[in-house]
């Protein structure tokens, strides 16, 4: 299901100026979640890499985010690196040690309410 429009915006704002080098903010969560096509085109953009390639920051490129089940839900964020805290879809278990590998996570972490938090150095 994709973020409502005002949302989407709201948070695409959120990160752009977050990762932009003048207004960088290193300790940053954005107010809303998103899909993972829209935080691959959110941070595509924020990192201003290819969106085909696999480029990205340090260990972090915006496609690893495919890794993730369909319906995940993402909140983007900046925590000195990049870092991003999901939330699967319910029933789903992430299986964490695949996802690590797959996806080069260098910090993983579960919250109490099920969300997980994911950092890139």
């Amino acid at each position: 299901m994709k973020t409502n429009k005002t949302t989407l915006a709201k948070v695409k704002r959120q990160v752009i100026k977050a990762y932009t080098e003048a207004t960088r903010n290193l300790n940053f969560k954005a107010s809303g979640a998103v899909t993972i096509d829209e935080a691959v085109k959110i941070m595509t953009e924020a990192l201003d890499v290819s969106h085909e390639a696999m480029e990205g920051y340090n260990n972090f490129s915006p496609q690893l985010f495919r890794s993730l089940p369909e319906g995940t839900k993402i909140t983007l964020a900046r925590e000195g690196s990049v870092c991003a805290y999901i939330k699967p879809p319910r029933g789903i278990i992430l299986q964490e040690a695949k996802l690590i590998r797959a996806m080069m996570i260098d910090e993983w972490s579960k919250e109490s309410d099920g969300t997980y938090r994911i950092w890139f150095d």
